[in-house]
């Protein structure tokens, strides 16, 4: 009777050892299952604004005066970050977007940035701002707030901010927070794939 209990729970152990295997060879097919969709870039949710263009008629962080009709024109689409010296965040993009910027043609797309804590009528954050563009080597133009840009900028909730335009200025999509380089490619491509 001992050698039928030891022999019953010897089978069990090893019909239970099995059914683990297969389950954790089954786990293991899920996870490279999600592993493989996961590597697919997803895009967060779109940003409704209160306005649906952004023009403006400032100067850059140089003192050049800037026209968004002049501006826009050149680019099928036009990204906007929207950003501050005291954004953590912001570098980041700034950055992902200025290596982007790097493998499209200006026709094709145009970087700019709008420093949303400096203004065109005081130096307040310019020389920070001017640092910050300088040692992550940022080669799009940064613009200034000034009164056309007000209205607009005081709704802004959270930065960065990027706005993807046309070459009217009219804003087809905007999206919150740090973005990886990869969701601003995905997003800019898919623009100019239409």
């Amino acid at each position: 009777m001992k050698k039928f209990f030891i022999i019953l729970i010897i089978i069990s152990t090893l019909v239970a050892c099995g059914k683990n295997q297969n389950t954790t060879e089954n786990q293991n097919d899920k996870n490279k299952t999600n592993v493989k969709e996961s590597t697919q870039i997803s895009v967060p949710e779109s940003k409704k604004l209160t306005f649906n263009e952004f023009n403006f008629d400032t100067i850059d962080i140089d003192g050049n005066r800037i026209k968004s009709n002049d501006f826009y024109k050149d680019s099928k689409i036009n990204a906007l970050i929207i950003w501050a010296t005291y954004g953590n965040d912001c570098k980041d993009t700034l950055v992902s977007i200025n290596n982007l910027s790097k493998n499209y043609d200006e026709k094709d797309l145009k970087v700019s940035a709008f420093i949303l804590d400096t203004s065109a009528d005081t130096s307040t954050n310019i020389e920070e701002a001017k640092n910050i563009i300088k040692e992550n080597n940022l080669n799009f133009k940064n613009l200034l707030p000034n009164p056309t840009t007000e209205d607009a900028l005081k709704t802004v909730e959270k930065i960065p901010l990027l706005l993807i335009m046309d070459s009217q200025g009219k804003i087809l999509n905007a999206y919150e927070g740090n973005l990886s380089q990869e969701v601003m490619q995905k997003i800019i491509d898919d623009y100019l794939k239409k």
